[in-house]
């Protein structure tokens, strides 16, 4: 189970067979990956709704994916 923060202010919907949430903040996607911090500047749905689904990967792999944006996806 994911606490959320009050910093989270974006959900990533990840739609496989448990449907799991992950509460992230929009600052570590926009500082951390150059392809989030374009989709968040531009006028995507996921933007406007504060959301993203994701149905091609695990939980289990989008769960690594963002524990490595918050741990060592630091960009110069």
């Amino acid at each position: 189970m994911q606490i959320k923060s009050i910093s989270d202010d974006f959900k990533i919907l990840c739609l496989d067979e448990d449907s799991t949430e992950f509460h992230v903040s929009k600052e570590v996607l926009v500082n951390r990956s150059d392809v989030l911090a374009r989709a968040f500047e531009n006028d995507f749905k996921e933007t406007k709704d504060a959301e993203m689904k994701i149905e091609d990967f695990t939980k289990e792999t989008v769960e690594s994916f963002l524990k490595y944006l918050q741990i060592e996806g630091k960009r110069d």
